[in-house]
């Protein structure tokens, strides 16, 4: 009896803790249940934390995009257009004929000139400067693509201004000199400044940039001029114009001869005044027509009245003549090439350095 209750008993407690374990099986699911739901309604209820996530993610993408990348150079491919760009210390950039500023000036160029660079070597550019390899310092040069194609050209200004000099009664006055490049005045008129080569009577270089520079008003005397041969089919070409002062005392040491070079001392040529040229003509083609002698010939085959030369000789040196003198030259009887503007005097003796001049895009 007494193992009859027991194991009743035993039954009963099985039962019962069977039961508990699940009531506690139910109740931990329930609390589980209630847990994913407040979570996800913290979630919902919450915006908080779902601008925290996004933020995060797109601080992470706006972080990744904004990295800066390595990038290469880029390569330049020469010719391209620079632009010139100076600081408020400078008024010009300079021309050197080699890479370092030890080398010679050749020029100057004004802000905002455009140049065509045709390389470069250490920190300067190379440019083509009137037919001369030359370089500038990179530390000026921006590089400017909206010029391109390369065809901007550079003109040579000389600063006007009032020089004591000698009048035709050569008295000591203040005379105005206003030098020009011949192509901010007439581009149409053509050149060959045998001086800015060896190919003259020297045998050397005596200018050292081909420029035609010339007074104003003489430019204009000359433009009158260049109009009227172009109407017979011909162009003006210019060998020689300005000349500075101590070329012409180097040319006097050569040629001792003051019929052809002017004695620089007693007195001075009207080249140095930059108002004579010397002068022929050439045909529609280009081709220089026949005249009484090649260009700076010191003999009696240049004098205008030289009996010897052809009758097509005399005929255009006499057609040139006619022109120049209705424009306002005075012919020289010695050189038939030779015109000296009839208001020479005007204007001042001058030794003006090349690599004084400032070049700019403008013909102004």
């Amino acid at each position: 009896m007494i193992k009859i209750l027991k194991r009743s008993r035993i039954k009963s407690l099985k039962s019962t803790i069977i039961h508990i374990f699940t009531v506690f099986l139910i109740l931990c699911g329930f609390l589980l249940l209630n847990s994913c739901g407040a979570f996800e309604e913290e979630q919902v209820n919450n915006p908080k934390v779902t601008i925290e996530t996004t933020t995060s993610i797109t601080n992470f993408v706006t972080t990744a995009e904004t990295t800066p990348v390595e990038t290469r150079p880029e390569k330049v491919t020469f010719p391209i257009c620079g632009k010139v760009k100076l600081s408020n210390q400078f008024d010009w950039l300079n021309i050197r004929s080699g890479p370092g500023t030890s080398y010679p000036m050749m020029g100057k160029l004004a802000p905002d000139t455009v140049i065509t660079l045709t390389g470069e070597q250490s920190n300067f550019y190379i440019l083509d400067f009137l037919g001369s390899q030359s370089y500038v310092s990179k530390d000026y040069i921006v590089i400017d693509r909206s010029h391109e194609p390369f065809s901007t050209e550079l003109y040579a200004h000389v600063t006007s201004e009032l020089v004591m000099s000698t009048d035709e009664q050569k008295k000591e006055v203040e005379l105005l000199d206003t030098l020009v490049d011949i192509r901010t005045v007439d581009p149409t008129i053509q050149t060959n400044i045998i001086f800015a080569t060896d190919q003259n009577f020297t045998g050397k270089v005596q200018y050292p940039l081909n420029i035609c520079i010339i007074q104003k008003d003489t430019a204009e005397k000359l433009k009158v001029a260049q109009e009227l041969f172009q109407k017979d089919g011909y162009s003006i070409l210019i060998y020689d114009a300005y000349r500075p002062y101590s070329v012409s005392v180097a040319l006097a040491e050569i040629e001792k001869n003051p019929i052809y070079i002017a004695d620089p001392i007693n007195n001075p040529s009207r080249h140095n005044r930059g108002a004579s040229i010397d002068m022929s003509l050439v045909d529609s083609t280009g081709k220089e027509i026949e005249m009484p002698s090649p260009m700076h010939t010191f003999d009696q085959t240049s004098r205008r009245s030289n009996p010897g030369m052809s009758e097509e000789a005399r005929r255009n040196m006499d057609y040139m003549t006619d022109i120049m003198i209705q424009c306002g030259f005075v012919k020289y009887e010695w050189e038939w090439w030779h015109f000296n503007d009839d208001n020479c005097y005007d204007y001042p003796v001058t030794d003006h350095y090349y690599y004084d001049f400032i070049f700019s895009n403008s013909i102004d």
